[in-house]
């Protein structure tokens, strides 16, 4: 059961506008050209999206709670927020541009490589995240208890909020 909505112009699709896929996956959004699969709208990831690569995302990502084991982001641009969820997706479904559903006990790790993203908002317990390559990350804002991180590269703003007792944060701070 996938679902896809699309901006079709004289019989040619010019935007993705929605998403849902409900099996392991691996989203490649290379163009064929050399250029990027652009998604004008919000993401949500939950069960076990493995990968997602070559992406430009105008909305934000929620990674729901249902979510489980490792996600990877490589070569992906997010002007929005990403955050980590405790909402079900099945709230979400009639908004969600992608949302694979499962029940999930297990840590997620979140992983960016080459990627580049506004803000990430941790507010789940257990979230690894990790950061590398050439990964721009503006601000992350933590409120619950995680572990980031990073190699070779600097967050210019980490924000601990209420609810983020046990932090750990193996990165360089600006």
């Amino acid at each position: 059961g996938s679902k896809l909505e699309l901006i079709v112009e004289n019989g040619r699709i010019i935007a993705i506008t929605s998403i849902l896929l409900n099996n392991n996956i691996e989203i490649n959004g290379e163009d064929g050209q050399g250029g990027k699969v652009i998604i004008y709208g919000d993401v949500i990831l939950a069960q076990y999206t493995e990968s997602v690569k070559n992406i430009e995302i105008t909305g934000n990502v929620k990674i729901s709670s249902q979510s489980q084991a490792e996600v990877k982001f490589s070569n992906v641009k997010i002007y929005g927020k990403v955050t980590f969820t405790e909402e079900t997706v099945a709230k979400q479904i009639m908004v969600a541009s992608l949302a694979p559903i499962a029940a999930a006990t297990t840590k997620i790790k979140i992983v960016f490589n080459d990627s580049s993203v506004a803000i990430i908002e941790i507010n789940k317990e257990d979230v690894a995240l990790y950061a590398g390559g050439t990964t721009e990350v503006a601000e992350v804002n933590v409120k619950s208890n995680t572990t980031i991180d990073a190699e070779g590269i600097i967050f210019p703003k980490i924000v601990l909020g209420q609810g983020a007792t046990n932090v750990e944060i193996n990165a360089s701070i600006k």
